[in-house]
C-alpha cells in the first residue's frame, strides 16, 4: 500500500510540475484546472496511520471554441476514475460529449453524448448513452422544454432503451425489458425500445395554491399516474401545508403534511406535526393532528466581535442527526451516535484563513460537562492559487481520534 501511495504521490508532483509550467504561458494555453488533495491519519490505525487519502486532478483546455476537461480521481489504494469530457457550441447546437473509465477493472463505463438546440423559445435536448451493464447497452433521452406567455414551465421527456437513475454515475440505467416483472419479456440492450414518457408543468398556480404536476406515460401499462403537488401558506398564521394528490388508472390518493413557520431572527425551533392526514392506504389514512413535536432549536449567525457563533440543540431522545438537514451536509461523523448538541464558531471576516470549531455534547455520557467531541478546521491561502488546509477531532474520552490535511492548487 505504501508503494502505492507513493507511486501515485509521484504522478500527481510530476502533473503539477507540468501545469505550473502551462499556467505561466497562460496566454500562450489558456489551461485551467485545479488538484486538490487530502490526506486523513487515525493515530490508533495499526500498522498504518493512514486512514484515507483522496486525490481529484482537474484539467481544463480551450481552444477554437471547444472546451477539453480531465478529471482524474485517486485514492489510497490507486488510480480509481477517469472522465473526458468535451463541450462545444456549432451554430445554433450546444453539444456535450463525457466518457468515463472504470480503472479497476480497465474498460469503458459510460460514453455520454448531448445536443441542445434552442428554436422560438422552445429547447430541444437529445442524450445518447453508451453504458456497461453485463455487455453493454444504449439509451436515449429526448426532451422538449419550454415557458408558455403565463410563465409555466413545461418539459417532456421521452426515453428509449434506458430510464433514470440516480443511483447511476451517467444518471440512467439501461432497460431490457417490457416488464420489469417478467423475465422471458426481453429484448437487446441496444434495440433503443420506447420506455416511457414524463410530462412535468411547474409554476402553475391556482387561488392561494401553487402546485406542480407530473404526468408519466410507460410503454407497459400505458397511463402511469398523474401527481399534483400543492403548496398553501396561510398569511395569518405560521402554517403551511403541502398536499401530494396523485391520480392513477385505478386509484386516487392524496396526503397532506402540514407544517409550521417557526424562524425568528436568529432563533429557529424545528417541530413536526405528528399524525396523518390523507387515504393513500389504510396505513397512511386519517385525518387528525395528533400532536406538535418540538425535535430540536438553534441560535444561528450571532456575531460576537470577529467570530460568528451558532449552537444547534436535540430534544426529547433526538439526536444532532435528526437535525442534520438544518445542521449542514459537511458533518458526515455524526451519523450513528447519540450526540445531542453542538456549540460552532466561526471566523467573520474574510481574508487569508477561515476556522470553525465545533464542540459536541452527549447528555447520556458520563463526561465533565457532558463534552463529547471537538472538532476543528482551519484552511489558509497561502497564495491566490495554493490553499493549505488541516482539520482536528479529539475526544474527551478517547483521545486524538483524527488528523486531516489538504493541499488545493489551481491554476
Amino acid at each position: 500500500m505504501t508503494k502505492k501511495f507513493l507511486a501515485v504521490t509521484l504522478v500527481l508532483v510530476l502533473a503539477a510540475g507540468f501545469m505550473a509550467v502551462a499556467a505561466e504561458h497562460e496566454d500562450e494555453r489558456p489551461l485551467m484546472g485545479s488538484w486538490e488533495n487530502e490526506l486523513t491519519l487515525d493515530p490508533d490505525a495499526t500498522p498504518n496511520v493512514i486512514d484515507a487519502f483522496s486525490s481529484t486532478l482537474t484539467v481544463e483546455y480551450m481552444t477554437g471554441g471547444i472546451t477539453y476537461e480531465s478529471v482524474s480521481e485517486f485514492d489510497i489504494d490507486g488510480y480509481t476514475d477517469q472522465t473526458f469530457n468535451v463541450d462545444a457550441t456549432v451554430g445554433l447546437l450546444d453539444l456535450s460529449s463525457t466518457v468515463n473509465f472504470d480503472t479497476q477493472t480497465p474498460g469503458l463505463d459510460y460514453w455520454k453524448n448531448t445536443a441542445s438546440l434552442t428554436l422560438g423559445g422552445v429547447s430541444i435536448t437529445d442524450t445518447f448513452l453508451l453504458q456497461k451493464t453485463s455487455s453493454y447497452g444504449a439509451g436515449m433521452d429526448l426532451a422538449f422544454s419550454g415557458e408558455t406567455p403565463g410563465g409555466v414551465s413545461v418539459n417532456v421527456s421521452n426515453y428509449f432503451g434506458m430510464e433514470p437513475d440516480s443511483s447511476a454515475a451517467s444518471g440512467y440505467a439501461i432497460v431490457t425489458k417490457h416488464h420489469p416483472d417478467d423475465e422471458l419479456d426481453s429484448y437487446g440492450a441496444s434495440s433503443l425500445q420506447y420506455v416511457s414518457s414524463v410530462l412535468t408543468l411547474d409554476n402553475l398556480s391556482l387561488g392561494c395554491c401553487d402546485f406542480s404536476n407530473e404526468t408519466m406515460f410507460s410503454e407497459a401499462n400505458g397511463f402511469e399516474y398523474s401527481l399534483f403537488e400543492f403548496t398553501i401558506e396561510s398569511n395569518d398564521w405560521p402554517l403551511s401545508l403541502a398536499a401530494d394528490l396523485k391520480f392513477t388508472a385505478q386509484t386516487k390518493s392524496i396526503y397532506l403534511t402540514p407544517s409550521l413557520t417557526t424562524d425568528w431572527s436568529c432563533f429557529e425551533v424545528y417541530t413536526d406535526l405528528s399524525g396523518v392526514l390523507g387515504n393513500n392506504s389504510p396505513e397512511m389514512s386519517g385525518s387528525t393532528i395528533d400532536g406538535l413535536e418540538v425535535a430540536g432549536f438553534a441560535i444561528k449567525d450571532v456575531e460576537l466581535g470577529h467570530v460568528e457563533f451558532s449552537s444547534y440543540t436535540a430534544l426529547g431522545g433526538h439526536t444532532l442527526y435528526d437535525l442534520y438537514l438544518n445542521f449542514g451536509s459537511d458533518t458526515p461523523y455524526i451519523v450513528g451516535t447519540t450526540y445531542d448538541e453542538v456549540f460552532r464558531i466561526e471566523k467573520l471576516e474574510t481574508f487569508d484563513l477561515d476556522f470553525t470549531l465545533d464542540t459536541y455534547f452527549d447528555m447520556s455520557n458520563a463526561g465533565l460537562f457532558d463534552l463529547a467531541l471537538f472538532d476543528a478546521n482551519a484552511s489558509y491561502d497561502l497564495s491566490s492559487q495554493f490553499t493549505l488546509g488541516s482539520g482536528l477531532q479529539v475526544s474527551p474520552s478517547s483521545g486524538l481520534n483524527e488528523i486531516s490535511l489538504s493541499l488545493d492548487y489551481s491554476w
